[in-house]
C-alpha cells in the first residue's frame, strides 16, 4: 500500500496542473513576439520567472512556465530544448534539481510525510489554479489594436490570491478565453 500511495504522490508531483489545450489567438501571437524580442535582446523582461510543474511523457519532459511580466494565463508548457533557447537556464536547472531531490525524499519517506506532501501538493495545485481567475478589474485604457479584434481597451486586472504588484494589463480578448 504504501508503495502505490508513493507512487500515487510521484505522479502528483509530475501534474500538479492539468495540460489545457492552447488556443491559438492573439494573446499567443503577442506572447510569441515578447519571447522572440527575448532571445534577440530586445525584451526587457528576463522572460522566464519561475517553473510551476513539469510531467514525462514516453519521450520528453514538458515543463509549466510562468512567465516574467505577464499573468498566469499565459503559462504554457515547454520543452527543455525549447527552454534552453531563452535566458534563464539555470532557474530550469534549479527546477530539475529541486524536483529530483523531492522524488529521492519520497524513496525514504514514511507514509505520514507521504500523505503530508499529496495535501501540500493538492492545495498547491488548488491555489496555482485561482492565480488565473480575476479578483477584480482595477483601471481601463486604450491600447493598441489587436490584429484579432476591433476592441483596444485593456484592462489592468488584479489576480485572485496575489497580491497588486503581480497585476497585469489584459485585452478583453484574453479575459473572454
Amino acid at each position: 500500500v504504501k508503495e502505490e500511495v508513493k507512487e500515487g504522490v510521484k505522479e502528483g508531483v509530475k501534474e500538479e496542473v492539468k495540460v489545457k489545450e492552447v488556443k491559438k489567438d492573439s494573446k499567443e501571437n503577442e506572447q510569441q513576439e515578447k519571447k522572440e524580442e527575448a532571445k534577440e535582446g530586445r525584451g526587457e523582461q528576463e522572460l522566464v520567472e519561475e517553473m510551476k510543474n513539469y510531467f514525462e511523457t514516453g519521450e520528453e519532459t514538458q515543463y509549466l512556465v510562468k512567465w516574467k511580466n505577464i499573468s498566469h494565463l499565459h503559462n504554457e508548457w515547454n520543452t527543455y530544448d525549447e527552454l534552453l533557447e531563452y535566458p534563464s537556464t539555470q532557474k530550469l536547472t534549479q527546477y530539475i534539481k529541486s524536483a529530483q531531490a523531492t522524488l529521492d525524499w519520497l524513496e525514504e519517506a514514511d507514509m505520514d510525510e507521504v500523505e503530508q506532501l499529496q495535501i501540500d501538493l493538492e492545495l498547491r495545485r488548488e491555489e496555482l489554479q485561482t492565480y488565473t481567475e480575476v479578483d477584480r478589474v482595477i483601471s481601463s485604457r486604450s491600447g493598441v489594436a489587436s490584429r484579432e479584434s476591433d476592441d483596444n481597451t485593456e484592462y489592468l486586472v488584479k489576480w485572485k490570491n496575489l497580491p497588486y504588484d503581480v497585476c497585469t494589463w489584459e485585452t478583453s480578448d484574453v479575459l473572454k478565453s
